[in-house]
């Protein structure tokens, strides 16, 4: 028999049963209703996306995309949208026929699409040629950091097609080589070479040479035997100029060897030199810079030791030997000046023409002889009269057929005073024309 204690907690504990059970199907109520409110929620954001997909990616369809071409698209780049022109040409003539086949990076894409847009318009975007310069787009952009939307993008006045192909010069630098000259300024206008400074290798830059109005493809513009640049940059203190012509010579002569006459020498008188200078100043030689003439420059310079060359005779006889000997003695050791110098030795006794320079006859002025003569004759030959006429060093001709001091008929001799003083300029051989046109040859014999 159960207590009245025991018989109200189990009617309690009945109660408590119910009300959980109650509780528990209220829950299960809500939770359903809940889980069907989400579910309808998220169908409706769904439908909600895939309209707003749908309208977002309607400007690629109408663009010529697929549907399901828009869609991949837009699931790549839906953070451009809204899609304008610009972005559907990407996507129609970019990403879908390069990236998507694996012709072209994704991120070589986009940087075309942010820096050249208007590529984007033509169907051909990477081998078209946008600017007509005769180079495809892809090459500019990738190959030579061109831009394809201008034809000459160092705005030299030469497309970047020809730089590249025709020139080998940078499309990205208007003067390659950097000697103050476009490359179209070599190429078009002074045909210089757009690759290498100093197209002549005379020591003067292109630019420099035009400057100076020296021809950038002559080293020797004037045609004195003496590179542009050099007299330019070290001959200018000793009056060069490069569009006239000079001639320097450094003069030493030897001190007397005794008292007869074949043992004395002596400088070349004021008169003597006068009449040189003056002779070369009227020349019928015509220059660069439109004058008329050469300009001699003569410096005295040494005394230097006697050499004996005579191998004696009547009027002394001259061992060409001894002469070789004691003149290639005298260059080394004494010549000062070096390059752009003839060097000439006043020695007593006998002529000889070497090298860079010569050496002259200078017995004293008691005998009568014009020291010029000699002198003019020997520079004949380092200027570069010799052996390009039969009448030089001979008989061959009179003086009124070859009237030049290269021809042994001039008037006078070793024991009279020359009447004469000069090269021809007619007859059957004209000395000045051929230095006009061959020019001085000191260059060929500097050392």
């Amino acid at each position: 028999m159960h207590t009245p204690i025991e018989i109200n907690i189990g009617r309690g504990l009945r109660k408590n049963r119910c009300g959980v059970w109650k509780a528990l199907a209220w829950l299960l109520m809500v939770g359903v209703a809940a889980a069907g409110a989400i579910a309808t929620y998220s169908y409706l954001k769904q439908k909600e996306t895939e309209m707003q997909t749908k309208e977002r990616i309607q400007p690629l369809i109408a663009g010529g995309l697929s549907e399901n071409q828009a869609l991949a698209f837009d699931s790549h780049y839906s953070s451009m949208a809204p899609y304008d022109n610009t972005e559907v040409n990407y996507a129609k003539n970019l990403w879908l026929p390069y990236v998507t086949t694996g012709q072209i990076a994704e991120n070589n894409a986009l940087y075309i699409l942010q820096n050249y847009p208007q590529l984007l318009a033509t169907q051909n975007v990477l081998l078209g040629d946008f600017d007509t310069d005769n180079l495809t787009n892809q090459a500019e952009i990738f190959v030579f950091g061109t831009n394809p939307t201008v034809g000459d993008s160092d705005n030299d006045n030469l497309s970047d097609g020809l730089e590249v192909s025709t020139y080998k010069t940078n499309p990205l630098v208007s003067d390659t080589d950097g000697d103050n000259l476009s490359d179209y300024a070599e190429v078009s206008i002074y045909h210089t070479n757009p690759l290498i400074a100093d197209s002549d290798n005379d020591g003067l830059s292109d630019g420099r040479e035009v400057e100076l109005g020296t021809d950038p493809l002559s080293p020797d513009t004037d045609k004195d035997g003496i590179w542009d640049g050099y007299e330019v940059d070290n001959m200018a203190q000793y009056g060069a100029n490069p569009l006239r012509r000079d001639i320097f010579v450094e003069i030493d002569r030897t001190e007397d060897g005794g008292s007869e006459w074949w043992q004395q020498t002596r400088w070349l008188t004021e008169n003597e030199k006068s009449a040189l200078v003056s002779v070369f100043e009227n020349a019928p030689i015509q220059n660069p810079d439109g004058s008329w003439g050469v300009d001699l420059h003569l410096i005295e310079n040494d005394i230097v030791p006697y050499a004996n060359i005579w191998l004696g005779g009547e009027y002394g006889i001259v061992d060409e030997n001894l002469h070789y000997k004691a003149y290639s003695n005298y260059k080394e050791n004494y010549r000062d000046f070096g390059e752009g110098f003839y060097y000439c030795v006043l020695m007593s006794g006998g002529t000889f023409c070497y090298d860079s320079g010569f050496t002259s006859i200078a017995p004293p002025e008691t005998i009568g002889t014009n020291v010029a003569y000699y002198f003019m004759h020997e520079l004949g030959h380092s200027l570069g009269l010799v052996g390009v006429f039969d009448g030089i060093d001979s008989g061959k001709y009179t003086f009124e057929e070859y009237p030049s001091v290269m021809n042994y008929n001039t008037p006078g001799g070793i024991w009279y005073p020359i009447t004469f003083l000069g090269y021809s300029s007619s007859g059957v051989f004209n000395d000045w024309g051929y230095l006009q046109e061959h020019g001085f040859k000191l260059h060929e014999y500097w050392k």
